[in-house]
């Protein structure tokens, strides 16, 4: 069975494989204004640039991001990046339709290729949660036990979402996602592992939480 949490320093260090990575950057920002994906912190990095290092840094590869609102402006902020952007013109349908087209993206980048076996699960991330450092990205990856296990964030309120880690046998489930769900149905069972995600699971869906996360680079510097 899963560890019941990624910390245990004895459980969960990669042996059976390697884990790919979903970044999720197609949504619209409607409550923002403005593309969530694009924001940039206190180092000047856009944030879906910055997942994007942190997911290669956690050891993901190969790394999709899927691209939707302002595809082509989040498309030229990746330019020389190690990862392989997909547009996906539905991503009006919302985040479960955003999943699907990216793990079907991910499995079309192995086919045919020496990682199509190496591969043994998909990193599904946001690039609007800041908490989720590179930090948290590697304990998912190594919870998952090379790819082995479903391992879910755990939020302060005891639910569990994403980043998540979801092994192969999952992805056939992914790619029929449709509409705003997203893999939480996956990831309540009693065998998933849980990492806390302990810098918090807020999102960047408003400009108040914008600011505060912007206000919070001058703390980190002090």
């Amino acid at each position: 069975m899963a560890p019941r949490d990624g910390r245990d320093g004895g459980l969960g260090r990669v042996s059976g494989g390697t884990v790919g990575a979903v970044l999720l950057a197609a949504g619209g920002s409607t409550r923002l204004g403005e593309s969530k994906a694009l924001l940039a912190g206190g180092d000047g990095v856009p944030r879906v640039v910055r997942v994007a290092r942190d997911l290669a840094a956690a050891g993901c590869t190969p790394i999709v991001v899927v691209l939707g609102a302002e595809a082509e402006r989040v498309a030229a902020a990746l330019a020389g990046e190690a990862v392989r952007p997909v547009t996906h013109a539905g991503w009006t349908a919302g985040m479960g339709s955003s999943i699907a087209a990216g793990v079907r993206a991910l499995e079309a980048a192995l086919e045919g290729t020496p990682a199509w076996t190496a591969v043994g699960a998909a990193l599904v991330a946001p690039c609007d949660m800041p908490g989720a450092t590179v930090a948290h990205l590697r304990w998912l990856v190594e919870a998952s036990g090379g790819g082995t296990w479903r391992v879910a964030s755990g939020y302060a309120d005891g639910a569990r979402g994403m980043p998540a880690v979801l092994p192969r046998g999952d992805w056939p489930a992914l790619q029929a996602l449709t509409g705003e769900g997203g893999a939480r149905a996956l990831l309540r069972g009693a065998d998933v592992a849980v990492v806390p995600l302990a810098d918090g699971d807020g999102d960047l869906d408003t400009p108040e939480a914008v600011r505060a996360w912007r206000a919070s680079w001058g703390a980190i510097g002090t």
